[in-house]
């Protein structure tokens, strides 16, 4: 099989720009093989089309074998590199010395690289209008063409970007549509850029659209020969979302110092897509069926005005492609989802707002669940039926996402808020929360609930000696003993001040919690902490105090904090390292 033959058939738009081009130029496919070559380049090599499409541009046109197109091949597919000189050899073994510029270009999902070869060292790409204007127009991003700074060519995309038609952007300066504060800027490295090819310059700067808003816009900038005269071309994405996206970002990184801004920052990114939508007595002008039947069933029909840049990239259209059309549009809803939105409409044309989840086509086909908002805005003379509503849209795949990060997030909040920092128990606001919490219920449910206080023995000499920082590691150390003593789901064991803790214990008698408290002091014994200025023992240990509110009881938090230190103090006076419970007087 011929090599040629399994090189992919090059759209026909593409084959009629280079055939407009009138240097030597040849299409190279993403494989960096030669898809096709006009007859110029054919002549200039003395080579036939069997002799050059389907090989590199090393086969076809270095028989020494240098390699150069090859070994450059990977820079100028990634943009590295848009031109290089060398020297070819002709079949005939005649050299010439080349100059070659490369231009990325696109159709679809198609990919190419146009090479142009020049043999004077100062010619540029010199393409005709007619060519130009059939290969731009199928270019999904915006073009325009200047000469002498005012626009000469300007593609349907550069038209919808900036609200204007081609007809008011022909002879309109560049700069009547750059916003002021970049203006002098930009001007600055436009006077001053260097010589460039297609692709050798790149911009970023807002434009005024026609209706006064402002987008930023990137754009790449090259020259050109447009109708034999020195020209540039231009290609223009708006990249307004993502430079929103980037202020946001450094705002919010000097902002952002708790958990609960970044919540606000998610809520801020939710997903939110807006159409207007007009109701017309007028019998629909769109051809589909379902159109036709919503229009006998509701009286009225329905079309889109207006598109907001959220829902267009939400839904793969661009605006010019949904405005116009119905909302019964088979591109845009399936039938089922087309009778939701008809069950709906008529209370909308009575003006009454409401909300629904309903589902939409991505123009891949992809489904996307959304929650539409309507919202009536315009009505008829009589204040009654509504003339226009505005659709506000949430992709839900996202917003649900969002909305489990933020349960996840109030989630880590909640626990931090009551969470002390350095043991990792609860803190005293957790405490005072829990224990009258479990007071209540002890009333209500007619059981024991029982206290402990506890405090590390000679912690003040511990702090002395050993240093602050091993101060913190011991209470780590001791909270870490309690944690492994404090097991039930009811008990909590918090930090309660200092080197004191406390341990509620629902449902808990005195002995039982005697016997939790002891278990707690032998535990931290157990951890052999070292403490040589402790009078108790040569390692850190606990005393502690008990107090329980038994079943019928009715105490308030004061009174069972204050039984629980008398038995603290009592184990301090007999000599620490104990538990005691607290005597109840009559």
């Amino acid at each position: 099989m011929n090599q040629s033959n399994n090189i992919k058939a090059v759209p026909e738009n593409l084959l009629k720009l280079v055939a407009s081009i009138q240097e030597p130029a040849f299409l190279q496919e993403k494989g960096g093989r030669i898809a096709w070559a006009n007859l110029a380049a054919l002549r200039l090599f003395g080579l036939s089309e069997s002799e050059m499409i389907g090989k590199s541009p090393s086969e076809a046109l270095e028989p020494k074998g240098q390699g150069m197109f090859d070994r450059q091949f990977e820079k100028i597919a990634q943009g590295d590199q848009h031109g290089f000189m060398t020297t070819v050899t002709k079949k005939d073994g005649s050299e010439l010395d080349l100059s070659f510029h490369f231009s990325h270009l696109a159709n679809g999902s198609d990919a190419y690289l146009l090479s142009q070869v020049e043999a004077e060292q100062n010619h540029l790409p010199s393409l005709h209008q007619q060519g130009y204007q059939e290969l731009l127009e199928a270019i999904e991003s915006g073009v325009f063409v200047l000469v002498d700074d005012h626009i000469r060519f300007a593609n349907r995309y550069f038209c919808e970007l900036t609200g204007f038609s081609e007809a008011e952007l022909i002879g309109k300066s560049l700069f009547d549509l750059i916003h002021h504060k970049d203006l002098h800027q930009f001007s600055r490295k436009y006077r001053n850029r260097d010589e460039m090819v297609l692709g050798g310059d790149e911009f970023e700067f807002r434009i005024h659209q026609k209706d006064g808003l402002v987008v930023y816009v990137y754009m790449v900038l090259g020259e050109i020969k447009f109708e034999g005269r020195d020209a540039m071309a231009a290609s223009v994405n708006d990249i307004t979302m993502r430079k929103i996206i980037e202020e946001e970002n450094e705002k919010y990184a000097l902002e952002i110092k708790e958990q609960y801004a970044y919540v606000d920052n998610l809520i801020e990114r939710l997903p939110l897509g807006a159409w207007i939508i007009d109701f017309s007595e007028e019998p629909c002008q769109s051809g589909d069926p379902f159109c036709k039947k919503a229009h006998e069933k509701l009286g009225f029909s329905v079309s889109i005005t207006r598109v907001n840049k959220a829902l267009a990239q939400m839904m793969g259209f661009s605006k010019r492609e949904m405005v116009g059309a119905s909302i019964f549009d088979p591109r845009f809803v399936d039938e089922k989802n087309a009778n939701i939105f008809l069950e709906n409409l008529t209370q909308r044309r009575q003006g009454k707002r409401g909300s629904y989840e309903i589902e939409v086509k991505h123009r891949s086909g992809r489904i996307i669940p959304i929650l539409l908002e309507a919202i009536p805005t315009v009505f008829e003379s009589d204040h009654v039926m509504a003339r226009q509503a505005i659709g506000l849209m949430v992709d839900l795949t996202e917003s649900k996402a969002a909305e489990a990060e933020m349960k996840r997030l109030n989630e880590k909040l909640t626990e931090f808020s009551k969470t002390d920092a350095l043991t990792g128990l609860a803190n005293r606001r957790n405490f005072d929360e829990y224990l009258g919490q479990e007071i209540n219920r002890a009333i209500r449910e007619k059981w024991d609930l029982s206290l402990i206080l506890i405090d590390i023995d000679f912690f003040k000499k511990y702090n002395d000696g050993y240093g602050h920082l091993a101060g913190d590691q011991c209470l780590q150390g001791v909270a870490e003993a309690f944690r492994s003593v404090v097991k039930r789901a009811i008990d909590l064991c918090a930090r309660y001040g200092g080197e004191e803790f406390a341990v509620i214990l629902p449902s808990t008698s005195t002995e039982g919690a005697l016997k939790v408290g002891e278990s707690l002091r032998a535990a931290v014994a157990a951890a052999q902490i070292p403490h040589a200025h402790s009078a108790a023992a040569p390692f850190v240990t606990i005393s502690a105090g008990v107090s329980t509110m038994r079943a019928g009881e009715k105490f308030d938090a004061d009174r069972l904090i204050v039984l629980a230190d008398e038995g603290l103090y009592q184990s301090k006076t007999d000599g620490r390292n104990r538990v005691t419970a607290a005597l109840r007087r009559r």
